[in-house]
């Protein structure tokens, strides 16, 4: 199985689940997946948690990297971070970017880097 495999609604559908706080912080997101798109395999499902989470893993990384080589003010941290999510991941959606950039400095803070 593929990227290319799914659209970017589905894509993004997976990415939202990933990043829900609450009750499913990071929950698997097979179930609640299978529930809004009942035509999607088990095996697809688990694709898309994975794939999901490779991605916020990513981010999290770059925003972490690009701070341990500099400070750096937060609106340019933000450009420089939805710069990267856009050319790695044209399919990410504003809504998406934006609070996997959110996530991403949440955890940098908490780590001291921030």
């Amino acid at each position: 199985m593929k990227i290319k495999d799914f659209d970017s609604n589905i894509l993004n559908m997976s990415i939202e689940l990933t990043l829900e706080w609450g009750e499913h912080w990071l929950a698997p997101i097979q179930d609640r997946i299978m529930l809004k798109l009942p035509s999607l395999s088990l095996n697809q499902a688990d694709f898309l948690d994975l794939f999901s989470k490779k991605v916020q893993k990513d981010i999290n990384l770059f925003i972490k990297q690009t701070l341990e080589k500099k400070r750096i003010e937060s609106e340019q941290l933000k450009e420089i971070v939805l710069s990267y999510i856009n050319e790695k991941y044209s399919w990410i959606n504003e809504r998406n970017s934006a609070r996997l950039f959110s996530q991403g400095c949440y955890y940098a803070w908490k780590d001291g880097l921030l």
